[in-house]
């Protein structure tokens, strides 16, 4: 396998201010729950078919005691080659799998996003019912102040975000509603969310090294 894959990549969940994986803390209450949101750019593909315009989500929890489990939904627009090829390439990301934990489901969704330069709308409907959606904005401390940004940080690698840097969101609504995960469904305002550009590519000749996250510009 080989790919090229980049364009926006948003994280909220349900701790407080900052998630605490990004500055390798553990979560608020010692669990979090959230979601994940990949939205790909034009010219992104695998194995050289083109998954521009198409999203990657997946609703997630972990707890500081427990390994963490995620449902993937995939919007591939019916193209059910792109879908599998989706499929493959984010179950083998190796780092990614370590910070979700098991894959308990891959399903299809509509997903739809929005990016405007300081926010943010994303939702995912499975068989017609809304099963998550998120809005945020970048978080400042006053209307003149650049927003909060972090670099480096521990999930810089896993989330394809190389040097690139990621801005803090202040969260308007946040609904998760997956049944089979834990911790039940969450209906938030006012946590913590993540937002920047990501990068993940394997070339054919890596083909037997783990798939590299590659320089981000925001």
């Amino acid at each position: 396998m080989s790919y090229k894959l980049t364009g926006d990549f948003v994280e909220c969940c349900d701790c407080f201010t900052v998630c605490p994986c990004w500055v390798n803390d553990v979560p608020d209450e010692d669990h979090c729950s959230g979601l994940y949101l990949w939205s790909f750019a034009d010219g992104s593909q695998i194995d050289g078919i083109p998954v521009g315009g198409m999203h990657v989500a997946a609703a997630a929890f972990h707890a500081v005691r427990s390994r963490g489990q995620a449902i993937f939904f995939i919007d591939a627009g019916k193209n059910a080659a792109a879908f599998e090829a989706l499929r493959k390439a984010f179950s083998g990301l190796d780092a990614l799998g370590k910070l979700l934990g098991d894959i308990l489901d891959v399903r299809e969704a509509t997903i739809t996003s929005t990016f405007d330069q300081k926010d943010f709308v994303v939702e995912v409907i499975v068989e017609k019912r809304r099963i998550a959606k998120a809005e945020g904005e970048d978080k400042k401390f006053a209307e003149a102040d650049a927003p909060m940004t972090l670099r480096n940080a521990a999930l810089t690698d896993e989330l394809g975000i190389g040097p690139g840097e990621v801005r803090v969101q202040t969260m308007g609504d946040l609904t998760v509603d997956v049944a089979a995960l834990p911790g039940g469904p969450l209906y938030l305002r006012g946590r913590s969310g993540m937002r920047g550009k990501f990068c993940y590519e394997l070339q054919p000749a890596d083909s037997n090294d783990k798939p590299q996250a590659v320089p981000a510009s925001v």
